[in-house]
């Protein structure tokens, strides 16, 4: 959790909203485990959390199984975290330094279509998260999102 918390909070800034330890019955989460303790934050980013948030869980007295391998690439239905944020390079570097993700692309420039008709120039970068997420991390350049 607090390596999860080094990436999401310190470094990309996101904010805290919520953070408890409670019961976990298992009847709503299908990993297998049932009637256990876990720690269940959830970090929003900017003013509006009622949107969505980012959550993370940790299993407290009966610890999920961690993979043999990491997670180094997409599959069928795999979720895809983006992070639209300044100051990109400066994270990217302390994400690198402290070890906490596996680099897929960095430092790429595309102009994609947005929802209006305009167009948005972003300085793009791509990571594994030590949980295997998949996040994007864009920085702006020309337009808006």
């Amino acid at each position: 959790m607090e390596k999860s918390l080094a990436i999401y909070r310190d470094i990309l800034g996101l904010e805290i909203v919520f953070d408890k330890t409670l019961p976990i019955t298992g009847n709503g989460l299908p990993t297998g485990i049932f009637d256990a303790k876990a720690r269940l934050i959830f970090l929003k980013s900017y003013t509006d959390h009622m949107v969505g948030v980012i959550g993370l869980l940790c299993y407290l007295d009966k610890p999920l199984v961690k993979p043999m391998e990491a997670k180094r690439k997409l599959g069928l239905g795999d979720c895809v975290i983006l992070l639209n944020t300044t100051n990109v390079k400066e994270r990217m570097e302390k994400l690198k330094a402290q070890q906490l993700i596996h680099v897929v692309s960095e430092g790429s420039i595309d102009t994609y279509p947005t929802a209006n008709g305009g167009q948005v120039t972003v300085w793009g970068n791509s990571f594994f998260d030590l949980d295997g997420n998949f996040i994007e991390l864009n920085e702006v350049k020309e337009g808006s999102v």
